[in-house]
């Protein structure tokens, strides 16, 4: 890679999918994850999916990408990149997985040929609580026996933050490999991986992304739509909070007196700011929610995405907008 060259990371999706739809990349990735010979994966279809935006996504609101792939006599792939912090995460996961397995049966087969469906997750925030490896792999499993219910439905957790002072089983060094290069924010840092013919693909792909004008210019597109995004939802919570505390705060209080005042003993006084205060302070984190998301709706923001912030349900959303 030239030495002009600005070095392209991997985690904005916008470059992962780009980087992951090139079949050999892919290929070297999925035998890493499934822990098979590269050989024996052959790719039918790679497509690349979009969520909440339209087809000019690089110059649309935010949204996310992921890769679907299918390979044969293997699955259906949902391959994700996710570098900032996503709220229930695992809910979005597995419904996306359902609705990949779902949608493989609408095409009038029967049961007996439905395809395993399987979601990977490469994720830039720390996800499983129990762990502090960098993978993690689900299926649907018995709670006393462990035994396998159904091999159909499969999801792979890759946590980037935890790379570092990780020590990978033997059966994960390539995936770990390919968890660094990932991770990379530098050509230093990639240089230093070990290589194979596959991650070596993955790094002309970077090279050629990254000398190709157009291309570069979507990266940041996308970067500059990543960080806007990241940088409103911080500033919504924020202030949502803080409204919320405050409101809540001073509905407790007075409430507090109120009922303590009523019960007209010390004891009744401190039990009456006690219930005044919980109920306040959950009326103003309501409240609080209710006015970030106003604001939310002013900015254009999509009825999922304030959903992902406030918790609202969507048919609460309507209404306010409505209004």
């Amino acid at each position: 890679m030239s030495n002009e060259t600005n070095f392209i990371p991997m985690t904005n999706d916008f470059i992962f999918t780009e980087i992951m739809k090139q079949p050999k990349v892919l290929i070297g990735f999925l035998s890493a994850v499934l822990k098979v010979p590269a050989e024996d994966i052959s790719i039918e279809d790679v497509q690349v999916k979009d969520r909440y935006l339209s087809r000019d996504f690089i110059l649309e609101k935010y949204g996310i990408l992921d890769v679907h792939a299918h390979i044969k006599n293997r699955g259906i792939f949902d391959i994700e990149m996710q570098k900032a912090l996503f709220p229930f995460w695992e809910n979005r996961s597995i419904y996306y997985l359902c609705k990949i397995y779902t949608e493989d049966g609408e095409s009038g087969k029967d049961y007996s040929q439905f395809q395993k469906a399987i979601g990977i997750s490469v994720l830039g925030f720390d996800f499983i609580k129990d762990t502090t490896y960098f993978y993690s792999s689900y299926k649907l499993r018995e709670n006393k026996r462990h035994t396998v219910y159904s091999d159909l439905l499969e999801l792979h957790v890759i946590e980037l933050n935890k790379l570092e002072g990780c020590s990978p089983t033997e059966e994960d060094q390539a995936l770990y490999r390919w968890a660094c290069l990932m991770n990379a924010e530098s050509e230093e840092e990639a240089k230093m991986i070990e290589k194979d013919p596959y991650i070596e693909e993955a790094l002309k792909e970077i090279e050629r992304l990254s000398m190709d004008p157009k291309r570069r210019e979507e990266y940041e597109l996308r970067q500059k739509d990543l960080m806007d995004y990241t940088t409103m939802m911080n500033y919504m919570k924020k202030e949502g909070l803080e409204q919320g505390l405050e409101q809540g705060l001073k509905q407790g209080l007075e409430q507090g007196l109120e009922q303590g005042l009523e019960q007209g003993l010390e004891q009744g006084l401190e039990q009456g700011l006690e219930q005044g205060l919980e109920q306040g302070l959950e009326q103003g984190l309501e409240q609080g929610k209710l006015e970030a998301a106003a604001k939310a709706i002013k900015l254009g923001l999509t009825n999922e995405q304030i959903h992902t912030i406030t918790g609202l349900s969507k048919e609460h959303i309507d209404t306010l907008r409505n209004k």
